[in-house]
């Protein structure tokens, strides 16, 4: 089965189970109240991805308003934030939330084994969004 939130005027209603469930909760069926965004697509086209953001929200942001908005938004801003002041969304065991601001450095960090068992236990969701390693297609 599986536990979900229930919707109010605070929160959406959100599926709990695994991963690839989570994913398939908020992106299985197009909603256009939802912008999905993939956190690799920020990294390697900021403006693009902010740009995209502002407009779904309606706000026409000339780029001077985009720019400031990554420059703060940006990992080694929230690092140090995280690092000053504390971050509520960090694990009670984890050193920190924001570790690496890497894309795809789980690819390294993992095992074989490990990277094996997460790509055959979510590879649906992993090939939607582009995630699958090519060694392992």
């Amino acid at each position: 089965k599986g536990a979900c939130t229930i919707p109010s005027e605070k929160n959406v209603y959100e599926f709990m189970s695994s991963w690839s469930k989570h994913v398939e909760s908020w992106t299985g069926k197009p909603n256009p109240r939802l912008l999905v965004l993939r956190y690799e697509d920020m990294l390697e086209s900021p403006f693009k991805s902010f740009g995209a953001v502002a407009k779904f929200l309606g706000i026409n942001a000339p780029r001077d308003r985009l720019d400031k908005a990554i420059k703060q938004s940006s990992f080694k801003v929230l690092k140090n934030q995280e690092k000053s002041k504390g971050f509520v969304e960090r694990p009670a065991k984890a050193e920190a939330f924001f570790r690496k601001g890497e894309a795809g450095q789980w690819r390294h960090e993992l095992t074989p084994e490990q990277v094996q068992r997460i790509v055959s236990d979510h590879r649906e969701q992993m090939e939607r969004f582009g995630y699958v390693p090519p060694e392992y297609k």
